[in-house]
């Protein structure tokens, strides 16, 4: 929601007036309210690193702030031990997760045909599942279960 919300103030930055462009970056500046599971004590440097990320984003958009405003942000960045500029870029990086049910094949098809020096090694390098596949293979196990029946 922070991603859309920055990318939608970047695009209409020229529509507000400078006022609403004071009260907007103020509100970003004065950083996030306290959640209820940061302590007292690490809640200032969670503040200001999300007032510096989300201010500085809009600056390196070409959003000019009110001088002030530019001079917080820098006091800002400042104080925050190991700022550096990629975290705004880490800020609106879209992130999602895959999830699913990983099925399991068991067809015996890459060992069937081979030489039986050659079987346990092809199937143990079949084990490793592809990145964002969720499906886990099992020639041996099928091979077995073939050879039983």
């Amino acid at each position: 929601m922070v991603r859309e919300l920055l990318f939608a103030l970047v695009d209409r930055w020229q529509d507000f007036t400078d006022t609403e462009k004071e009260r907007l970056i103020e509100r970003i500046l004065s950083g996030p309210d306290q959640l209820s599971y940061w302590s007292d004590e690490v809640y200032p440097e969670h503040r200001d690193e999300f007032a510096a990320r989300y201010g500085r984003y809009l600056e390196l958009q070409g959003c000019q702030l009110p001088v002030a405003h530019a001079v917080r942000l820098l006091e800002i960045i400042i104080g925050l031990p190991r700022w550096d500029d990629g975290w705004v870029i880490s800020t609106v990086t879209e992130r999602r997760s895959r999830f699913g049910y990983v099925g399991t094949d068991e067809a015996p098809d890459a060992v069937l045909d081979l030489p039986v020096s050659e079987i346990v090694d092809k199937a143990k390098s079949d084990l490793e599942r592809d990145f964002g596949s969720f499906t886990e293979k099992r020639p041996f196990t099928g091979l077995v279960t073939r050879l039983q029946s």
